[in-house]
This record gives structure tokens, C-alpha cells and sequence, in this order.
């Protein structure tokens, strides 16, 4: 029997790179002009334990309010890949706030803090102990250039297996 899709969300500031990230993954490539994301998810597979684990990425503009849309995006969710610019102060306050959001909405369902343009800036000791205290693991990645983006998808594809398979 193969496991059921799993639903992730991406979340986080504007201009934070969730697109980018979900692009990178499921074409492994860096589009550079903004355009808006002509579907709000994307398809993938990773490898768990030697067997394929389907996974959608939602990518969502909606926070984590009251609104149609955020409730929409949330429904079904499995885990959260929230995504902060390394060099924008707001961009990580929003992520810390959203991750603790997410857990007491979801409370259970794996976190993880994305850093994400550690091209431009790799995050410092503090931010990184910040995220590690709203998270479950935080992960280092840059959009742009792919670093990173395969082993945040792994590692959060092998959370949701443990879940799924200790429950």
C-alpha cells in the first residue's frame, strides 16, 4: 500500500522566498522575474526509508488568519515549511510568529523554520537559536542557487514519516 499524499504548507513574509523554494524543488531551477505563482501547489516525491512519499507543497499567500483563503490552505495540512529572508528583520518576526501559529492550529504536525537567501546573508547564531525554539528543526537553504532546498524537502519528508509510521 503507498502512503497517502502529504500536504505542506509554505508560509511566510512576502518577498521571503516560498515560491522560489517550491519552484526550485519540484524544476530545479530560479525564475527571475516576479510573477505570481500560476498554481498554488506543487507535486513531488522524495525517497523515505527506500519507498517513494508523495508530497504537495502548498504555496500560499494567505497567513494564518480568519480569512477564506487561509482556512482553505490549512484544511488538511500535514506539516509547514515557513520561510524567512535572512536579511529581513520583519520577514523572520513574521516566521517566528507563524510557527507558532501553525502549532497551536495544528498542534502535532511537523514545523520547520526555513532560512531561506543564506546566499546573500547566512543567518546568524541568534536567529538560528530563535528558530530552533519555534520549530521542530530549521533548515538552511537559498532558493536562487538550490543550496540546501533538496535536503529541507528530505527532511521534512522523513518528519512525516516517522509521524505517519509511529502513529
Amino acid at each position: 500500500m503507498s502512503p497517502r499524499t502529504a500536504k505542506i504548507l509554505l508560509l511566510g513574509a512576502q518577498g521571503a522566498g516560498k515560491t522560489a523554494l517550491g519552484r526550485q524543488l519540484k524544476y530545479k531551477r530560479f525564475w527571475t522575474e516576479q510573477t505570481e505563482n500560476g498554481l498554488p501547489w506543487y507535486d513531488l516525491t522524495a525517497l523515505v526509508d527506500g519507498q517513494a512519499f508523495p508530497l504537495v507543497l502548498w504555496d500560499t499567500t494567505a497567513g494564518l488568519d480568519n480569512s477564506p483563503e487561509a482556512k482553505a490552505s490549512v484544511r488538511g495540512a500535514d506539516a509547514a515549511l515557513i520561510v524567512a529572508d535572512t536579511q529581513c528583520h520583519s520577514s523572520v518576526s513574521q516566521m517566528l510568529d507563524t510557527a507558532a501559529d501553525f502549532r497551536d492550529l495544528l498542534p502535532g504536525r511537523p514545523v520547520a523554520c526555513v532560512l531561506n537567501k543564506i546566499d546573500v546573508q547566512p543567518p546568524s547564531d541568534l536567529l538560528v537559536n530563535s528558530a530552533s525554539r519555534h520549530a521542530d528543526f530549521v533548515t538552511f537553504c537559498s532558493a536562487r542557487t538550490g543550496q540546501g532546498t533538496a535536503a529541507t524537502l528530505q527532511r521534512m519528508a522523513t518528519a512525516l514519516h516517522r509521524r505517519n509510521t509511529s502513529a
